[in-house]
């Protein structure tokens, strides 16, 4: 029989852990004074119906764990909320984006998105960004322009920009996280207003897309205390 998942589907895999029939567990819910019963319980288990926080705290005493014990499950069951690998690069002080040796994993955002044939990068902010103002540490996921086709809009979206610039007699190529809009009255060549070292800049869309290693679309901000 298929079921809705509407909901996260919960508890199953501890109830059975525990060799506990749902007639068990509607038996222990009682001594809580919460009265449900075996269909609610599937729908709970099959995620049809959404489990109350209540019942949720009641079964973990039930079957002894945390709650972020209990929520872990759900990551196993549901695709919704699986994890992804992610190729993790450093944007570092010196403005180079470096390989991070330490892969990592995060929820993946594909889930949420109808093309999956996009390719994503994830790149960790490792300094205070004078032209977005976001924080160091700031997590950066992006769609890398070698594998994306990138299109300029006219309202502000994040990116990942490199830039050649010459120091005493030398060009080095350096790496910086800006916002940019393509600007609409503008005709040909197109112009983009982007930020550079804190300062509004303006150059042509050609050249600025020349310029562009990734559009971000997904920023993460660790707020420390």
């Amino acid at each position: 029989m298929q079921t809705d998942k509407r909901f996260i589907p919960l508890g199953k895999k501890l109830r059975d852990r525990l060799n506990l029939s749902r007639e068990d567990v509607i038996e222990e819910l009682l001594k809580y004074g919460t009265e449900i019963s075996t269909y609610t319980l599937r729908n709970y288990e099959t995620g049809t119906q959404d489990m109350p926080l209540t019942i949720m705290h009641h079964l973990c005493h039930i079957y002894d764990c945390t709650i972020n014990q209990f929520l872990a499950e759900r990551n196993q069951q549901d695709d919704r909320f699986k994890k992804a690998d992610y190729v993790t690069y450093d944007l570092t002080k010196n403005y180079k984006l470096t390989v991070n040796k330490h892969q990592e994993k995060a929820y993946d955002i594909k889930s949420n998105i109808k093309d999956d044939q996009e390719i994503y990068a994830h790149a960790i902010l490792g300094y205070d960004c004078p032209n977005t103002l976001l924080p160091e540490g700031s997590r950066l996921i992006y769609q890398a322009s070698d594998k994306y086709q990138i299109k300029l809009k006219q309202t502000y979206d994040y990116y990942i920009i490199s830039k050649t610039e010459v120091i005493n007699g030398k060009s080095y190529e350096k790496t910086y996280v800006t916002k940019a809009k393509e600007i609409e009255d503008s005709t040909r060549p197109k112009l983009v207003q982007f930020f550079f070292d804190g300062k509004v800049e303006h150059i042509s869309s050609t050249a600025f897309l020349k310029m562009v290693e990734g559009l971000v679309v997904k920023i993460i901000i660790d707020i420390k205390k």
